[in-house]
């Protein structure tokens, strides 16, 4: 277009307020597509600043609510989604899956005796201990609840598992955190119950989780401080109460 505008080509700005997405940027010049590409870039930088933000929150929201806020340990919740995830990685590969529960002998005296500071720094000892012994990054060691620990070792034989069980119980009695009001020592000390299972399709979690705390109860029946294992087994074979609980304690020797 010539004549009054002097050769120069008229422009015309976009319509007021169109709908969003359906902006029309045919009519602007190179400078003000320019700006209006700046402007867009900066919102998208400030939008993805913002998703990274939240993607982190997310996952921190995520790592708490798997924690045990006293011992750092998974928690519960974090066991349970843990141990399922392996007991049907187990059954696919038909391997081992074993898991040792731990409960602190005569907690609650302890508790009475010393004072609820004193009961949360035993059980963050304890855990600490726990965790420093389970080296493996495929294993987990939970909180399972008050003064419960369990742990879940993938691909674990039943001696394998035996055997870290005494290890744990007796590094916590060398702990020697003294209990005066235990009946069957001076310090804190343990009683630990195992299972093994070589599973199969037919299975289920609760299974595994039933044997281990069979055990631990034949632990604690035998005058606690001691490791109790139900030895290998699988959907044919016998079940408990007829399964048979060695004493891990008698029968191995640690370095």
């Amino acid at each position: 277009m010539n004549g009054e505008n002097g050769g120069k080509q008229e422009l015309m700005t976009p319509r007021a307020n169109p709908p969003k997405g359906q902006e029309d940027y045919s009519s602007l010049s190179v400078g003000e597509l320019r700006q209006e590409l700046k402007t867009l870039l900066a919102q998208e930088q400030k939008l993805l600043k913002r998703v990274h933000q939240l993607e982190a929150e997310n996952r921190a929201l995520r790592y708490f609510s798997y924690q045990d806020g006293l011992t750092g340990l998974a928690n519960r919740r974090h066991f349970n989604a843990f141990f399922d995830r392996e007991f049907r990685r187990a059954v696919r590969e038909n391997t081992p899956l074993s898991l040792i529960l731990v409960d602190i002998d005569f907690f609650k005296r302890y508790n009475d005796t010393y004072g609820h500071q004193a009961g949360d720094n035993c059980l963050q000892e304890v855990a600490n201990l726990l965790a420093g012994t389970i080296s493996r990054g495929s294993d987990l060691v939970a909180r399972y609840g008050g003064e419960e620990f369990a742990v879940v070792l993938a691909n674990t034989g039943a001696e394998d598992a035996a055997f870290l069980a005494e290890k744990l119980r007796s590094r916590v009695e060398a702990l020697s955190l003294f209990h005066k009001n235990s009946p069957i020592s001076t310090c804190i000390t343990i009683s630990v119950g195992v299972a093994t299972m070589q599973l199969n399709q037919n299975d289920s979690p609760d299974s595994l989780t039933a044997a281990a705390d069979v055990a631990l109860y034949e632990a604690k029946g035998a005058g606690r401080n001691c490791v109790k294992s139900a030895w290998p087994f699988d959907s044919n074979g016998p079940k408990y109460p007829r399964r048979i609980f060695q004493d891990t304690r008698q029968s191995m020797s640690l370095s």
